[in-house]
């Protein structure tokens, strides 16, 4: 799938933006758009990416946070100024242990097939982008399901009540912007 001029121009902007603030977030958006674009990688450059990803893994100090909402992960890697700094500097942080639900990519195809927002290129990039971020998928099992819906909170939205589920099962900090995530303070949370 290929961007369409402005969505290029838009993604460059950013990234010459960054290019000073953030530099590793500025590699993270080029290589976004490289895959949108869908120009090939030069085996060279993947061989080193897994090298660099590899290298990451072995010196984590597992503090693990789940990418909450499906937005933020949006956000990242297209509008990161959206993200407060010091969110972006811990998750960039090498120490830190990313999980991004299986729960954020169904609401995101959901919402893109229903024309709610423009979510094609990254859920045709989700691996790719989810491996350069070093990020874990984390996929839902029987047991999230029944804790979801047990859950004594009232919220109705099923993305929100599995990603609830999922961090307080495995005892994760939810990284979200979302005010009833945030208030229920049902788990640990980080607010964007």
């Amino acid at each position: 799938m290929s961007l369409s001029a402005w969505e290029q121009d838009a993604l460059n902007s950013i990234k010459n933006g960054l290019a000073d603030s953030d530099p590793a977030l500025a590699a993270r958006l080029a290589m976004f758009t490289r895959l949108a674009s869908a120009e090939d990688m030069p085996v060279r450059e993947k061989i080193q990416a897994v090298k660099l990803g590899v290298a990451r893994r072995r010196r984590r100090l597992y503090q693990r946070l789940g990418v909450g909402r499906a937005m933020l992960l949006l956000w990242l890697v297209t509008t990161p100024r959206k993200v407060a700094p010091a969110v972006r500097e811990l998750l960039s942080d090498t120490a830190t242990e990313l999980l991004v639900s299986a729960a954020s990519a169904w609401e995101i195809a959901i919402k893109t097939r229903l024309g709610r927002f423009r979510g094609e290129a990254l859920l045709s990039a989700w691996s790719d982008i989810t491996a350069d971020m070093t990020a874990t998928d984390l996929a839902i099992d029987a047991h999230d399901a029944i804790y979801a819906g047990r859950l004594a909170w009232d919220h109705k939205d099923p993305f929100d009540r599995m990603l609830v589920a999922q961090a307080a099962r495995r005892n994760l900090t939810i990284v979200t912007n979302d005010s009833q995530i945030l208030d229920a303070a049902l788990t640990p949370t980080i607010k964007t």
